[in-house]
């Protein structure tokens, strides 16, 4: 069952509107009933009933439904009322009459008792009381209706229809509108467990009813007074309504309407002997019934207003008491019995048992408080002085005030005493004391007057001047330490402002007005200024002055004080600071940092000139490294002096040049027409460096590369400036020593190719885009296999297959030359593990770089990574170039000696391109050269080509030398080296470079390489 009713609830409406059907069916059942049992019992066939009760109903019901649910449950009075019409035998056109006049005077009737109480329906018995009245004038005027109808279709008189249409529906609301006001009662006044209660009510109402009933039921006598009768409950009804309230009141009105119109029904009762005045049924009863309700009604109201007073007034003392006995202030009443009447500190004056107020002791009359534990920690004197005041107070009726201090040993605590009389007809009737602990405010006063003390002291004894502004008077104090600072005695200066402003330095002044209008107008939080100040000997003096503003109500400030700080020797060294940052401590030069600020005010001007044009060199000394070496760093510095003393000399006064450190130089040339202007002032450098230096007694010769860079306007940042003229140093210096160069795009485009294929080979490391590939080396005339080098291969995302050449020159230059050849080295040592298998005497070489040369550590790397591969070091070939091998010659030997003992060949690798000597190859452990492959091009038509490679296979064989020749093409080719008796041969014309698994079948098919020169010299 719950769950189908749970489902109804969420799934549809069904259950609501179920229940609203439900209590609109109750609801004309009601009202049928009602309207059939009044119309039967009292008005059919007279057509005067004693009591409507629809009518209350549906008042009832109209105050208690949204006005969107009028139409509705108006549609069901209709029905109902006019079914009960029916019911109990009116005609269809008389029962429908008859509904539509009750429906429209209860809706006029509701609207109107709506607008008079101000909301839906009455929330308070005052707001009810109106409603009542509201309705009973209303149905005044809307029993026209029903007159009119009486008169019309049944030709009642006007008076007696209109009264009897007003009676019968007002017993109706008075019955039932009780009900509306204990509906918006939140809390009815019902105790049905309470067995006291509930008997009072019994015997209440069945005294009621005992009554009513000897009254009503009697045989009626003509007499005046008999009419007093009914008059006899009212009593009854006033003990109902007052001590029952709204429901006592309802239930008595109610049982005493039932048994009065019961009566005078079957002609009994006092009001049945009389003959109504208006010949109208039910007349006397009724007006009778009203007034009892009237009764009733006021009866409670009465009660329930003086009710809510004492309420009130309850609620009012209580939150004062509660005000007083959690205030934080000491209050006491005492009276001229020195009785504490009250007190809102009952935990330090408890009340006994017996309620008895505290009583305080007397002393000669006086009123003894020493026994008060709020007043026993006071001094004796101030407690005494309290005693005597209460007295007095009572006495003279004056109040008093005093500030009264307790003991050492009570923290020093103090408190603010109070005494006000209270005067009742002229009389004192007793005096209250307040008591408030200021023992803080106390504390804080003290604290002010040290404070105020120690600022005193520290105007009198402080570095800094004090100075204080009246801006109403225009008058400036200055104190006698402010005077002295510029050099002034206490009676030289008055107390103008011009003593200040009139002796600050001019390029200053302007600035500090500002400073000074800003904060006075309250733009900035403080007056903060820094300037110059006249000294009384005319130099001017560096001062801080800091200063606030003290504002009015208005926010307009009437006050400036402040302090005045000499900061001269601050900002000396601050000056000196700065010119030790901006410059080069070695040779006074401007510095990077001075270098750059102006750069940029050039390239400003640059923008705001067409005319205008900028250049920039930068200057690089060649081989200044082998200075320091030679002669020491101290020689050195005093070169670089020497030099920057000829590049100053070299330059015109406008322009500027810096050092940027080390032994490189910045200049920058203002207003340059053309770039052949920047070139004459590079050329003039150049001549300046020819010239010798003497260190140390020796004639000295250096020379300067440098990279011109000339600003037309393109560009904004000096940083871009300053790369673009690297750009041009860096191709000066690779053309040779003493030249300069000129910026142009294609450096920026090589540079930033350089910058790509960096950035391209870093992830290609990571991302394991090489390959190793190897080429075959063989052994003249067998043509067999000996040896295999090891090539790299880049397979580029975008580009596809790049070559050694496109980027092996810029790994070299930016250091990744190191991780890629150890990575080729790893894969070619685990590779050449599994050749073994095939030929046990097969070989693997590989191409050294200069910048692993120069790691000390790189023969244990190597020994590393032959474990690794578990490989002995006479499988293992490592070729090196001439120039790679000079680099640092000592320790090039000392590597090459360590490998060489491991067992690793070495290969000295395009002989013949570089240096050459002879002297190398004896010093050098080197057991095989290669014959570059420019020689062996032109071979054999190309006789010079044919005699150098004659020469070196000759050279190589008398030092005992494996001879390589690399590059060969064709067979021409092979048949000359054949002859020259070359010992091993690497070209196209064996095999191209293959990957490893194509070179794996070659090893697997043939050992034997084709074609083959005949055994014999041709």
């Amino acid at each position: 069952m719950l769950t189908l009713q749970l489902f109804f609830r969420k799934f549809t409406r069904l259950p609501r509107l179920l229940i609203e059907g439900l209590q609109w069916i109750g609801l004309g059942a009601l009202i049928f009933i009602a309207g059939a049992f009044c119309l039967n019992l009292f008005a059919y066939p007279t057509l005067f009933p004693a009591v409507w009760l629809p009518s209350g109903i549906m008042l009832a019901v109209l105050f208690n439904r949204r006005r969107t649910q009028w139409p509705v449950t108006i549609l069901v009075f209709i029905i109902s009322d006019f079914g009960a019409g029916l019911y109990v035998g009116l005609p269809p056109e008389v029962a429908i009459c008859f509904t539509l006049a009750q429906s429209i005077e209860t809706i006029l009737t509701i609207l109107l008792i709506q607008r008079a109480i101000g909301q839906a329906k009455p929330a308070h018995l005052r707001q009810f009381g109106v409603a009542v009245m509201v309705g009973l004038a209303a149905y005044l005027f809307t029993a026209l209706l029903g007159a009119t109808f009486m008169f019309l279709f049944f030709s009642v008189p006007f008076l007696n229809a209109w009264l009897s249409w007003f009676l019968s529906d007002s017993m109706g609301v008075l019955i039932i509108m009780p009900i509306v006001l204990a509906w918006n009662q939140k809390k009815p006044a019902l105790n049905w467990r309470n067995r006291a209660w509930l008997s009072q009510v019994i015997v209440v109402l069945a005294l009621l009813a005992f009554i009513t009933w000897l009254i009503f039921f009697s045989v009626p006598v003509p007499s005046g007074l008999l009419l007093t009768m009914p008059y006899l409950v009212y009593p009854v009804l006033f003990w109902a309504a007052f001590r029952f309230g709204l429901f006592g009141a309802a239930a008595a009105n109610t049982l005493l309407a039932a048994i009065a119109l019961w009566g005078a029904s079957r002609g009994l009762g006092p009001f049945s002997a009389f003959e109504s005045t208006f010949h109208i049924p039910f007349f006397d009863v009724q007006v009778y019934l009203v007034v009892s309700a009237l009764f009733s009604w006021t009866v409670v109201a009465i009660i329930n207003e003086r009710s809510a007073a004492e309420h009130a007034l309850r609620s009012y003392e209580k939150r004062i008491r509660t005000i007083f006995q959690n205030a934080p202030v000491f209050v006491g009443q005492i009276d001229p019995a020195n009785t504490l009447i009250f007190n809102n500190w009952t935990v330090i004056l408890p009340q006994d048992n017996q309620g008895n107020k505290e009583k305080l002791a007397l002393k000669n009359g006086i009123p003894q408080l020493a026994s008060f534990p709020m007043f026993a920690p006071l001094i004796p004197d101030h407690l005494a002085l309290l005693q005597e005041a209460i007295q007095i107070t009572f006495t003279t009726g004056k109040p008093w005030q005093y500030e009264l201090a307790a003991r050492e040993n009570y923290n020093r605590a103090w408190f603010e005493v109070r005494l006000s009389p209270i005067l009742v007809d002229g009389q004192i009737e007793s005096v209250i004391l307040t008591a408030n602990e200021i023992t803080e405010r106390k504390l804080a006063e003290e604290a002010l007057l040290k404070s105020e003390e120690r600022f005193s002291l520290s105007v009198r004894g402080a570095n800094d001047g004090i100075w204080d502004w009246d801006l109403e008077s225009n008058q400036i104090y200055y104190s006698q330490r402010w005077k002295k600072m510029i050099g002034f005695s206490e009676n030289e200066i008055s107390a103008s402002p011009d003593e200040w402003l009139g002796r600050i330095h001019p390029d200053d002044l302007a600035q500090v007005r500002y400073d000074l209008k800003s904060h006075l107008e309250a733009y900035t939080p403080h007056f903060v200024s820094e300037h110059r100040l006249m000294h009384k000997g005319g130099s001017y003096r560096w001062v801080l002055v800091r200063g606030l503003a003290i504002r009015n109500e208005g926010k307009k400030a009437h006050r400036l004080s402040g302090s005045l700080t000499d900061v001269t020797a601050r900002k000396t060294t601050e000056e000196r600071l700065l010119h030790d940052a901006m410059h080069d401590v070695l040779t006074g030069l401007p510095n990077r940092a001075y270098f750059l600020d102006q750069l940029r005010r050039s390239i400003q001007r640059v923008k705001r000139h067409a005319e205008y044009n900028g250049a920039v060199l930068i200057i690089d000394l060649d081989r200044f490294k082998l200075v320091n070496e030679s002669f020491g760093h101290v020689a050195g510095d005093q070169l670089l002096l020497n030099i920057s003393r000829r590049l100053e000399v070299s330059l015109r006064p406008q322009d500027i040049i810096a050092r940027f450190g080390g032994d490189e130089f910045a200049v920058l040339l203002d207003d340059v027409t053309v770039v052949d202007d920047a070139i004459r002032v590079a050329d003039r450098i150049h001549e300046s460096l020819t010239k010798p230096f003497m260190l140390q007694g020796q004639e000295v010769f250096t020379t300067a590369s440098i990279g011109i860079v000339v600003n037309t306007g393109n560009y904004d940042r000096a940083e871009d400036l300053l790369r673009d003229a690297d750009s041009a140093l860096y191709d000066a210096k690779s053309t040779g020593r003493g030249s300069h160069q000129t910026f142009d795009t294609n450096m920026r485009m090589r540079n930033l190719a350089l910058l790509q294929i960096e950035t391209d080979l870093r992830r290609g490391l990571e991302r394991q885009e090489f390959e190793v590939f190897y080429q075959p080396i063989v052994a003249l005339p067998t043509g067999k296999i000996t040896s295999l080098e090891a090539l790299i291969r880049w397979h580029h995302p975008e580009r596809g297959l790049v070559m050694p050449n496109d980027f092996i020159p810029a790994a070299e230059e930016n250091g990744l030359v190191v991780p890629i050849n150890e990575w080729v080295m790893r894969v070619a040592f685990k590779q050449l593990k599994k050749w073994l298998v095939i030929n046990p005497r097969l070989r693997v070489s590989i191409n050294l770089s200069a910048r692993q040369l120069q790691n000390p550590n790189f023969p244990q790397e190597i020994v590393i990574m032959l474990a690794d591969a578990e490989l002995e070091g006479a499988s293992i070939q490592l070729e090196l170039t001439e120039s790679a091998a000079m680099q640092d010659f000592d320790q090039t030997i000392r590597i090459l000696t360590e490998l060489s003992q491991m067992g690793i060949q070495i290969s000295l690798d395009d002989f013949g391109m570089q240096y050459s000597s002879l002297d190398y190859l004896k010093r050098f452990p080197v057991t095989m050269i290669k014959i570059d492959k420019s020689f062996i091009l032109g071979i054999p038509e190309d006789g010079e080509g044919a005699a150098i490679t004659r020469s070196i296979i000759s050279v190589g064989h008398l030092l005992n030398k494996f001879v390589v020749a690399e590059g060969v093409e064709s067979q021409s080719q092979l048949d000359f080296l054949h002859l020259h008796q070359c010992d091993e041969v690497q070209g196209y014309l064996y095999s191209q470079p293959q990957n490893s698994q194509s070179i794996s079948e070659l090893l697997k098919t043939s050992l034997v390489l084709f074609p083959l020169i005949p055994a014999s010299p041709i």
